[in-house]
């Protein structure tokens, strides 16, 4: 038995399943009124939903908790922004990338991987020519 549209009470109507496979939302049959205008009618969603299935993982960033990206256009863009040698970073390795390790206490990143490279250089000013040496 189909369903009866609430808004202009057309009958007979079969749940949208492309209009699901987009947004997640079920949703009636793109269909007319009386009128001749659309009731209900799919739209592309100006953004997607992005399932756990669809999401790449950087294997750069195994040690960290970074490098998820949405597209494959992501994914090439994150490993030539952050991974240009194939180096792996860890969490650490992102905290100096954002702020520099200002403030950062050291003590409580004593199992990261990383760790020692950057324990020499706590609490001095880095010029970018360290910033690259450390990386």
């Amino acid at each position: 038995m189909g369903k009866t549209c609430n808004k202009c009470g057309t009958k007979n109507l079969d749940w949208n399943k492309k209009n699901y496979e987009l947004t997640g939302k079920w949703k009636l049959q793109d269909h007319k009124n009386k009128e001749g205008q659309w009731c209900t009618k799919t739209k592309k969603p100006e953004f997607q939903i992005t399932r756990k299935e669809n999401i790449i993982l950087c294997e750069y960033c195994r040690e960290s908790n970074f490098g998820l990206c949405r597209t494959k256009e992501d994914y090439e863009h994150h490993v030539r922004a952050y991974h240009p040698n194939k180096e792996i970073l860890t969490t650490l390795d992102y905290m100096f990338i954002s702020c520099g390790l200002k403030g950062v206490d050291l003590e409580n990143w004593i199992s990261d991987s990383h760790y020692e490279k950057y324990k020499k250089h706590n609490n001095t000013t880095f010029i970018s020519t360290d910033i690259e040496e450390l990386l």
